[in-house]
């Protein structure tokens, strides 16, 4: 009786063994990606599974991501694609550009209030004491694509997004972004004034007076609730036009955002 228990446990440790080792055994699969972009879920697959037992490839034309290895990394897998491969998401982004200066008081231009309160708290924080808004871009992008926009009221700008996201496991939702980017041109003449693109500095045209390009911006990540407001920085320029010498001015960069 002995010798028979030894026997079926070996056999049972035997077919475990076997059964271990086919789930081991490369298994070639092609998986449909029906919303996302194949190399977002690309990029995820390779950033949480091995390339030394595994490869993972990606077909944008087809829609498609092929995967060779072990059935746990299948496995794997189908949970990610089940999680992260769910329909596209609009968002909708308007930046309010807004010129800070140490003197006077108060905000110009009329905005929502909702984006007055958070450049009056601006104001209360630091040293800037009238605000003036200078431009009001709206921008719609998708989840997972790379969005710009470019200006020139009155400074020439360019604003980048990358890495768009949408976080419903939130109430609210919030929009997340990797990368911001929100660079200023300004022309600076001697004696400190801030000149205007109108005034002939950019293309073809050659300044009335002296002077030279200064780059100004913000370079971050952030997160911001599905119609809330975020200030992402005062990026300072020079000298105000029309301040004393000293009056540092600078563009405050403030962003609403919400989920279409």
């Amino acid at each position: 009786m002995k010798k028979i228990a030894f026997l079926l446990s070996l056999f049972f440790l035997l077919t475990a063994a076997l059964a271990a080792q086919d789930q081991r055994e490369p298994v070639t699969q092609v998986y449909k990606v029906k919303w996302r972009n194949t190399g977002t879920i690309y990029d995820l697959l390779r950033s949480v599974i091995s390339p030394r037992e595994t490869r993972i490839e990606h077909n944008p034309s087809l829609g498609v991501v092929v995967l060779r290895g072990p059935e746990e990394d299948h496995v794997l897998v189908r949970q990610l694609l089940e999680e992260y491969d769910t329909p596209v998401r609009n968002v909708e982004f308007q930046l309010y550009i807004v010129k800070a200066l140490p003197g006077g008081s108060g905000l110009k231009d009329g905005v929502p209030e909702k984006v007055r309160m958070v450049i009056e708290e601006v104001g209360a924080l630091t040293r800037y004491r009238s605000f003036e808004l200078i431009d009001s871009p709206v921008l719609r992008t998708s989840e997972g694509e790379s969005a710009r926009l470019e200006g020139s009221a009155p400074f020439d700008y360019q604003a980048i997004f990358k890495g768009t996201a949408v976080v419903d496991s939130t109430d609210p939702g919030q929009i997340r972004v990797d990368e911001f980017r929100i660079n200023f041109q300004v022309w600076k003449v001697p004696g400190g004034q801030l000149r205007t693109s109108s005034e002939g500095q950019t293309g073809e045209q050659t300044p009335s007076a002296p002077g030279r390009f200064a780059s100004s911006g913000v370079w971050t990540s952030f997160s911001v609730d599905d119609g809330g407001v975020i200030v992402l920085g005062a990026s300072r320029t020079a000298h105000a036009p029309d301040q004393p010498e000293g009056e540092d001015a600078a563009i405050v960069t403030v962003i609403a955002a919400r989920i279409l």
